[in-house]
């Protein structure tokens, strides 16, 4: 960075007068930008007005697709519900008139023409209503127009067998009414001028299933059209009323011209139907203006309606002039009708039309705008650019150096300053002119280096050589001591006059440097914060937020035996144990995601495979947002303590135990004292008399005698234990003399022993009495579990030895050493001491076959006085276990349930001894390492 700065200063005067010189004959260049910017201003005016004109008239098209949709919809609705209730007029007129003609001849015809010409009065829609007989001749006619109501004379009554709807009339069951199709009315046979449109509802009349006539409602449409013309849209073309019958044709006349100059939908087929006779008529909205349309029937409709109507489609582009929107309704006389709107495609092009003429003198300026601004904008750059090309000789120098954000000082050749930059000034603490003109050495240097870096700085100046880089201190106004590394730069030609920058003449030696008091000072404390770390007595171990090491202190790679280089980059998982629960290591890691320190004692395992304890603090490393960085585990090794609290936990035990069996001996001592001497003097006299006669109950008297004396026996011998007298013994020789004291129980109870010693084993250093009753005890609770397999063949007792090699004393049989040992998995499992060496267990397993014992039993079986037989003492688990920590020994019962095999289920006990007995005990931890080694 240094070197490209002193590179500018020393370099790039040439260069900015050369490009100053290029940039005022570059016109070309000027031309193009303004072309350019021209163009993409056109291209962006141009996109704007195809976007605007598509958006609008694309919606106007929708808008009026989807208004003639809707209209259609509503015009469909109000004839349906028009022609719904004119049926009903139709069925309830035909019902009375039934009711009316079964009166007397000479009543009738009165009540009719009285009825009739009431009836019109009160529906006044109708413009005519007539009974004609079954023959067709009319017998009433009523009739209504201009608000006057006449009853057409006998004389004047007409013949209408020969129109349709009366023909059809008579094919009519009863209640069902025939609508006529939207008509011209007819009178003697022609059309009534002017044309009046309308719809004819008849209704036969029966009485006793015999038909008397015909009811005929004359509908003028005139008002229908009215309000269906209202609900038109203004660019309707025409409007199609089709049934099964015929077409009638609506087409409006003074619309605008998008109906006056289009081409009438399917105007060639209208003209040549010779049935079609064009009528013009009007009517007066609610607005007082006239409203003038045409008024046609044909009997078929054109084909592309025909066509759209077998498709049942909407919104139907029928060909290339108009759009057809169809909409279909059933009547009451369950006959089709359809509404059919068309509207020319002339109208789209009135609306192109219409938005050009409305946007394009806004187009057109804003175009014109565009032009001028992107002229302007040229001119003023072109403008800048040459008052920027002027300007750039003079302040490049400047801009460098406030632009670097590093100090920067210029000193003439006799040291005073002639430049500083902000950055400097802001440090120092002093005004700009307190600064400019003061001599460099006077100022800033501290009074003890002030001749040093005099004689330096006159070697500077007159050598005329560049300093890379130099540390130097100065002081600002406040006293302060500052830190900086400087690189000088030395002009060897002093500069001309006119050579100034905003009227400071330029130095011949300028500082660029760097304040690195703060960064001096932080590096001094991490330096001690390292060697704080570095020689902390706790491990310290940083790790990433994945989890990843990133540092160990040396007191970690001391406890783990893990050097450095081996743990960096890992997960700290390595270290675990698996004792503790992964639930937490889960909780762990939930508290330190949360930001949150955790505190805790972790089971961890060294790399030689022996397990430690550790006390650890673990914290999350924040910024200044409150994010993790990374985290710090600050751990103790609490092992020792550890191995203390077990020891004096076995001692508080030992003591408890001690002194409970202090308490029974002497209650037990009294007992067995008191009772012995009694029980001697029974035992004599039963002997004596069995001698003299073999009696049973004798017998079974001395037996009991004996009884009595074993469980004293047992008393005595776990209240007030003998002294121990230990001797070397062969332990698979000991434990078959064992055995076979016990063969005369497993004959009597036929249960099978079977023997698996392993060979080679060493020499036992026990008291073979006490542990020859112990073994006794077990093999006799076993015999008697395998009596009770109700299968004679699987009444077993299995024996097996086996001898382990330890790392170091064990406190307790852990099942998964059971099983290993069982499995013969020859896999290292211990925890390896330094400077403590092997030591070596017997190992005897006594499984029997009987019923597993219950769970909730193995704690209580080693209790005094517990007992789950019907007789007992209670008392030979307990001597069993005195008798094995006498020895140093461990016990362990747990059952074995093998549904699949009946060899595997049942109970097994498991004793280890050691070979030798030491004198004190510091556990490790709950569970030990250990190594199985079988002697072939």
């Amino acid at each position: 960075m240094f070197k490209r700065f002193m590179y500018y200063i020393t370099h790039g005067f040439n260069t900015t007068r050369h490009r100053l010189f290029i940039h005022h004959k570059d016109q070309k260049s000027q031309f193009i930008k303004l072309f350019s910017s021209i163009f993409i201003g056109s291209f962006i005016i141009g996109l704007s007005l195809i976007c605007h004109y598509y958006l609008s008239v694309n919606n106007e098209q929708r808008y009026a697709l989807h208004k003639e949709k809707i209209t259609v919809e509503l015009i469909k609705q109000t004839l349906a519900e028009n022609l719904a209730n004119m049926a009903a007029d139709a069925k309830n007129f035909a019902f009375i008139t039934q009711s009316l003609m079964a009166l007397p001849q000479a009543d009738n015809k009165t009540s009719l023409n009285r009825y009739f010409l009431q009836f019109i009065k009160n529906q006044s829609d109708y413009s005519q209503i007539r009974l004609l007989d079954k023959t067709g001749q009319e017998l009433v006619r009523v009739n209504h127009q201009n608000n006057r109501y006449e009853i057409v004379k006998e004389n004047a009554l007409q013949d209408k067998s020969h129109r349709y709807y009366f023909q059809k009339s008579l094919q009519l069951a009863p209640g069902q009414v025939y609508i006529s199709p939207l008509d011209q009315n007819m009178e003697e046979g022609q059309v009534e001028q002017p044309t009046t449109p309308t719809i004819r509802l008849s209704a036969p009349v029966y009485h006793q299933g015999q038909v008397l006539g015909v009811i005929v409602l004359n509908y003028p449409a005139l008002p229908l059209i009215k309000q269906l013309l209202r609900l038109s849209p203004y660019f309707l073309n025409q409007l199609y009323i089709v049934n099964n019958e015929a077409t009638a044709i609506i087409q409006p006349l003074n619309q605008t011209d998008v109906n006056a100059d289009s081409k009438l939908l399917l105007n060639q087929e209208i003209k040549s139907n010779q049935e079609i006779k064009p009528n013009q008529l009007s009517f007066i909205d609610i607005n007082g203006a006239k409203n003038a349309f045409k008024f046609d029937t044909k009997n078929t409709p054109p084909k592309p309606i025909q066509a759209l109507i077998r498709q049942h489609k909407k919104g139907h582009l029928a060909n290339s002039d108009a759009y057809l929107t169809l909409a279909s309704s059933l009547a009451p006389d369950n006959s089709h009708w359809h509404v059919v709107s068309s509207f020319s495609k002339r109208y789209f092009t009135q609306i192109r039309t219409a938005f050009f003429q409305q946007y394009w003198v806004f187009y057109a300026l804003l175009y014109l705008f565009m032009v001028l601004v992107c002229c302007y904008r040229s001119i003023n750059q072109n403008r800048q650019q040459k008052y920027a090309q002027q300007r750039a000789y003079e302040q490049q120098f400047r801009q460098i150096l406030e632009q670097i954000k590093l100090l920067a000082v210029s000193l003439n050749h006799k040291g005073g300053v002639v430049f500083c930059n902000d950055l400097f000034i802001q440090r120092m603490g002093y005004q700009k002119e307190q600064i400019i003109g003061q001599s460099w050495v006077d100022l800033f240097i501290p009074t003890e280096l002030k001749e040093q870096v005099t004689i330096a700085l006159q070697q500077t100046l007159e050598q005329g050589q560049n300093q890379t880089s130099f540390k130097d201190v100065i002081q600002d106004k406040s006293g302060q001591i500052h830190l900086v590394t400087w690189t000088s730069t030395f002009l060897k030609k002093a500069p001309r006059t006119q050579d100034k920058l905003n009227n400071e003449q330029l130095g011949v030696l300028t500082f660029v440097g760097e304040d690195i008091t703060q960064q001096a000072q932080t590096q001094a404390q991490l330096q001690q914060l390292n060697h704080a770390v570095e020689q902390s007595q706790n491990s310290i171990m940083i790790t990433d937020l994945n989890g990843k090491i990133i540092y160990v202190n040396p007191t970690f790679c001391e406890v783990t035996a893990y050097q450095e280089e081996e743990v960096l980059g890992k997960s700290p998982k390595f270290l675990q144990s698996g004792e503790l629960k992964q639930d937490d290591y889960q909780a762990m890691w939930q508290a330190l995601l949360r930001g949150h320190e955790w505190r805790g004692e972790l089971h961890n395992k060294r790399k030689d495979g022996s397990l430690f304890w550790e006390r650890a603090v673990i914290s999350p490393v924040k910024d200044v947002d409150g994010k993790n960085l990374y985290y710090v585990g600050v751990k103790q090794d609490i092992s020792h303590e550890k191995q203390l609290a077990q020891a004096l936990e076995n001692e508080t035990k030992k003591t408890l135990q001690h002194e409970k069996l202090a308490a029974i001996g002497k209650v037990v001592s009294m007992i067995a004292h008191d009772l012995r001497n009694p029980l001697s003097s029974i035992k004599m006299v039963l002997q004596i008399y069995q001698r003299k006669n073999q009696d049973e109950l004798c017998q079974i008297s001395l037996q009991q005698v004996a009884y009595m004396e074993a469980i004293l026996a047992d008393l005595l011998t776990y209240s007030k234990p003998e002294k121990q007298q230990a001797q070397w013994l062969d332990f698979n020789k000991f434990v078959n003399q064992v055995l076979m004291s016990q063969e005369r129980l497993a004959n009597e109870n036929k249960v099978s022993i079977e023997l698996n010693l392993a060979p080679n084993l060493p020499t036992l250093f026990a008291d073979p009495t006490k542990l020859k009753q112990a073994l006794q005890n077990i093999l006799t609770n076993a015999i008697q579990a395998a009596s009770s397999c109700q299968q004679q063949r699987q009444k077993k007792v299995r024996i097996e030895s086996h001898l382990l090699l330890l790392n170091g004393p064990i406190y307790e049989l852990e099942e998964t050493l059971i099983d290993q040992v069982r499995d013969s998995n020859l896999t290292r499992l211990g925890i390896t001491r330094q400077g403590q060496g092997k030591q070596a267990y017997l190992m005897l397993s006594i499984f029997n076959t009987g019923i597993p014992i219950d769970n909730s039993l193995i704690k209580k079986a080693f209790e005094p006085f517990f007992t789950t037989k019907a007789s007992g003492t209670g008392l030979g688990l307990a001597i069993v276990k005195r008798i094995l920590d006498l020895h140093e020994g461990l016990i362990k019962i747990r059952p074995i349930n093998q549904q699949n095999d009946i060899n595997l289920r049942g109970t097994q006990v498991c004793i280890a001894l050691p070979t030798q007995m030491t004198q004190v005990h510091l556990p490790n931890s709950k569970q030990e390492e250990y190594e199985q080694v079988t002697h072939m």
